[in-house]
């Protein structure tokens, strides 16, 4: 199981339910950029893992700070 965090600064005022979000869908969930960081699940599967990577470039691209922490040797 690999997955990666993607940590979001907000300016607003810190709301607790808006803290963290996990997306276990290949899509990029919806109203996202609410939560200060979102965690993603992502499995072995070669579809699954191009999906995370395009996730991840469209975070990256909008100047989120992605980080990856690879699980499946534990």
């Amino acid at each position: 199981i690999f997955f990666w965090v993607a940590r979001m600064v907000m300016m607003t005022k810190h709301i607790t339910q808006d803290e963290r979000l996990m997306n276990l869908s290949r899509e990029i969930p919806p109203g996202f950029s609410r939560f200060n960081s979102l965690i993603e699940v992502v499995g072995q599967d070669e579809d699954d893992r191009n999906a995370a990577r395009d996730r991840a470039r469209f975070f990256k691209d909008r100047g989120y700070d992605v980080h990856y922490i690879d699980l499946s040797n534990r």
